[in-house]
């Protein structure tokens, strides 16, 4: 879903077509007089929370596996320091960034995160640090960390809420590709690149993959069976994580 500026062109003829803002009243409380709506703009919840967290955080849930899967590749170590460097949304996903307190410069116009901000931003390079080794082992990036709320008067969260969560981020995994058919082999892995782990192919029908955009609705089955492929091996290799998180 796209948040768009009510009075933009684009926005008028894609309401005119799918209804983007719409007129809408809430319920009153009975000591107002008159029912009063407004003109709002209508997203899916990726719009404000691409992974559905902020929920399970304020039902106070224990323990939680969080998939981030982004068009956005996490960038190595060798690129992108996480002690050194404030995050920007080309190094790792900014919805992800956004639960630390970070956001971005310029922030894209199809999203809104700024009141996202529900855990210390000192626990934020930690956990990329790990991502970061994780990615290099070549077994998926899938990390535990166990975090504690900050006060969120936007979204209703109260301080003092301790949560373990396990991040799973999508991305290229090594030891997954050397498994691939040679002939595949390149078609999903860019040649030159094979090491750089944040480098995707430019073209061919397994173009960015895996981080296919979700715009492209129609998958083929051979991109789909090979998303599923990846994800299935991942959970598989970080199974103890899993049964650990979900028992």
């Amino acid at each position: 879903g796209s948040i768009l500026a009510a009075e933009s062109v684009v926005n008028n003829i894609l309401n005119a077509y799918i209804g983007l803002s719409s007129s809408y009243w809430s319920p009153q409380p009975r000591k107002t007089n008159g029912i009063f709506s407004t003109d709002i703009l209508l997203a899916d919840g990726g719009s404000i929370d691409n992974q559905g967290l902020l929920a399970l955080v304020r039902r106070k849930v224990k323990k939680a596996v969080v998939f981030i899967t982004t068009n956005i590749p996490l960038k190595p170590r060798s690129e992108y320091n996480p002690f050194m460097k404030l995050p920007s949304d080309s190094d790792i996903d900014s919805s992800f960034s956004s639960f630390f307190g970070f956001f971005d410069l310029i922030p894209d116009p199809g999203f809104d995160f700024a009141h996202n901000h529900i855990f210390s931003r000192f626990a934020f390079p930690w956990i990329v640090d790990r991502m970061q080794k994780a990615q290099a082992a070549g077994k998926g990036i899938v990390v535990k960390s166990k975090l504690r709320t900050l006060r969120n008067k936007w979204w209703d969260i109260p301080g003092g809420h301790e949560i373990e969560i396990a991040w799973v981020y999508l991305g290229r995994v090594r030891e997954w590709e050397k498994q691939l058919p040679k002939n595949l082999y390149y078609k999903l892995v860019p040649k030159g690149k094979e090491e750089q782990m944040n480098a995707l192919v430019s073209s061919g029908p397994y173009k960015n993959f895996p981080h296919i955009p979700t715009s492209e609705l129609s998958y083929s089955p051979e991109k789909g069976n090979l998303l599923a492929s990846l994800a299935g091996w991942v959970i598989q290799q970080n199974k103890d994580v899993f049964i650990e998180m979900l028992s």
